[in-house]
């Protein structure tokens, strides 16, 4: 996480405009990716192409694994992350105990999400 290092202050939408452009920006381009061969986004896609790149940071549904740990703990770093953004709190300040955190709850996590998977108990007679 050396980069975050460099960065001052949280930046939030609410606050910056040059972060509100860049959230439309990135919501147009997953948006024509989303919705290729749609002819409704085709004048998108063609002034957005050009400037896309191997180096773009968008989600690739091949390799990404729900089943696996990676996910569901950077779901959670990811939200208290926003939440300190939103809150203006260092991003990097006790971040250990949130990855520490995460880990230790998946257990919990993977089982409230089994139970939600195989819907409501049914309901039990009372004798």
């Amino acid at each position: 996480m050396p980069v975050f290092k460099t960065l001052q202050h949280n930046l939030s939408s609410s606050d910056h405009a040059a972060v509100q452009l860049a959230d439309l920006i990135a919501g147009t381009a997953v948006a024509v990716a989303a919705n290729q061969g749609d002819e409704s986004y085709r004048q998108l896609a063609e002034a957005i192409q050009p400037h896309l790149s191997d180096e773009c940071i968008l989600a690739d549904f091949d390799i990404i694994d729900l089943a696996g740990d990676e996910a569901p703990v950077n779901m959670l770093v990811l939200e208290a992350l926003a939440d300190r953004a939103d809150r203006g709190m260092d991003s990097l300040i006790g971040m250990e105990a949130v990855y520490a955190m995460a880990k230790a709850t998946l257990p919990e996590f993977r089982r409230q999400v089994a139970s939600k998977e195989q819907g409501p108990a049914s309901p039990q007679r009372l004798p």
